[in-house]
């Protein structure tokens, strides 16, 4: 019996005219001769197994989009309510004839730092739907852990610069990792803009690349001011926001992992790079 065959193509269908299709081919290539019952429910089994799989990841997928656009708005509403009381200042000050210009001009860049804000939060939402989506080009090659950390470190100085953080290169062993080098470095910025969401300003970061059970692995520890032990990062969207789905899809693209370790310091992120 061609139940194999016949199971497939509807549980590969995905329009009405596609079920219909391999409804259609499932009868002719069975007849009229009788179906035992147990070839019957075996079949169902399999089809009511990837009714339920796909219920689960629709019911993910919802979450997910739920836990982004949540966390787009609680993101966005710091920037855009600086733009709007600093257009109202502004506004006021141009009511009168003796108008402050250096005032007028701080005004205007903090307009302007928070208009970049919120654009770069819009950019992310996009990113975060195309990364979810798998439509990301990768291009993966052998590079050295250190060419990676330093290219993670380049992009993501400018947010450790605005929260007044510092972010360094801890050992880093002579590792060849298989990846994408500025789509990694992407991910890596994203995961630190993450942890800073913990520890807050002024926060002490250090990544590191060593062999952790035999797999090239890229560390990231992170200490809150005044701390003497690291902060574990958030590991799921509802605590790390667009920030960590960036990171994690960047990641998940090419196969790496990302993980916390216990140590005698505090707790580490490691992102594993595999095959």
């Amino acid at each position: 019996m061609a139940k194999g065959l016949t199971t497939a193509k509807l549980r590969a269908a995905t329009s009405e005219q596609e079920v219909t299709e391999a409804v259609a081919e499932m009868a002719a290539t069975l007849g009229d001769a009788p179906i035992p019952a147990a070839s019957v429910v075996a079949m169902l089994t399999e089809l009511a197994e990837d009714a339920a799989k796909i219920r689960a990841e629709l019911k993910a997928a919802t979450r997910l989009r739920e836990v982004l656009l949540a966390s787009a708005a609680h993101d966005l509403r710091n920037p855009l309510n600086t733009f709007a009381m600093s257009a109202g200042l502004l506004r006021d000050d141009l009511g009168d004839p003796e108008i402050d210009r250096t005032r007028a001009l701080a005004l205007l860049s903090r307009m302007d730092r928070a208009s970049h804000r919120m654009q770069g939060l819009i950019d992310d939402l996009v990113e975060a739907s195309r990364v979810e989506a798998g439509a990301i080009d990768l291009v993966k090659k052998p590079e050295q852990a250190s060419a990676v950390i330093q290219a993670a470190i380049a992009k993501a100085t400018p947010l450790i610069t605005e929260k007044g953080a510092t972010l360094t290169e801890g050992t880093i062993a002579d590792l060849t990792i298989a990846c994408d080098r500025q789509r990694t470095a992407d991910a890596i910025a994203k995961l630190v803009a993450v942890a800073l969401k913990t520890t807050g300003e002024g926060a002490s970061m250090q990544l590191g690349a060593e062999l952790v059970a035999n797999v090239p692995t890229i560390t990231l520890r992170a200490c809150a001011p005044r701390a003497t032990t690291s902060t574990p990062l958030a590991t799921d969207a509802s605590r790390g926001g667009v920030s960590f789905v960036i990171g994690r899809g960047l990641l998940a693209a090419q196969g790496a992992t990302i993980a916390s370790e216990a140590t005698p310091e505090g707790p580490r992120t490691l992102i594993a790079f595999g095959d």
